[in-house]
Formats: C-alpha cells, structure tokens, sequence
C-alpha cells in the first residue's frame, strides 16, 4: 500500500502587499505561494523566507521582529517595494491631476 504523503500548509508571515492582494498572515495550501507572490519573488529571492511551514510560524513572527535577521531584512525589502510602488502611482496620477 502506498503511503499518503503529508502535505504542509505554508504561511506568509511578511508585511501585507496591497498592490499584490497579498496580506500579512495569508494561509497557503501547500506550499507553493500564490502567483503574485511568486513574481516578486523571483525578482527578490530573499521574500522566500518569509513563507514559511505553518509548523514553524511560531519561530518565524519571532525572526520577522528581530532587527538583522534574514526574515526581518525580507520583511523591509517588502516594505521598501510598498514605498517605491506608491511613489511610482503618485508620480503617475500628479501629471493627470494638473491638466484639469
């Protein structure tokens, strides 16, 4: 008889990333991050690291809130693309407000 492989459910445990639909604590089904998350991954390799096991979320929130760890850089960087997001939006819509 085969055996059932366990699967392990994931949390995001960074900042939340409205922009993405991405919000803080968003419980994964498995552990494959949702597609959104996924790119910007790919483009910030370190974001890995704030999804987690849901077995480990305990260590990693403490990880996340400690000033230098990787979990805590990932989380600024997360942050940091917040930032430069909202300021690429408000140099977009600034142009359209001073035609009117």
């Amino acid at each position: 008889m085969a055996e059932k492989q366990k699967v392990t459910n994931s949390m995001y445990m960074g900042p939340s990333i409205p922009k993405l639909g991405i919000r803080r604590h968003l419980l994964i089904l498995g552990s494959e991050p949702p597609p959104q998350l996924l790119s910007l991954i790919e483009t910030k390799p370190m974001l890995r690291s704030l999804v987690v096991p849901s077995f480990k979320v305990a260590e990693a929130a403490e990880k996340v809130n400690t000033r230098g760890s990787l979990e805590w850089l990932a989380a600024q960087e997360v942050l940091k693309y917040n930032r430069e997001r909202a300021e690429r939006e408000r140099k977009v819509t600034k142009p359209n407000e001073e035609r009117k």
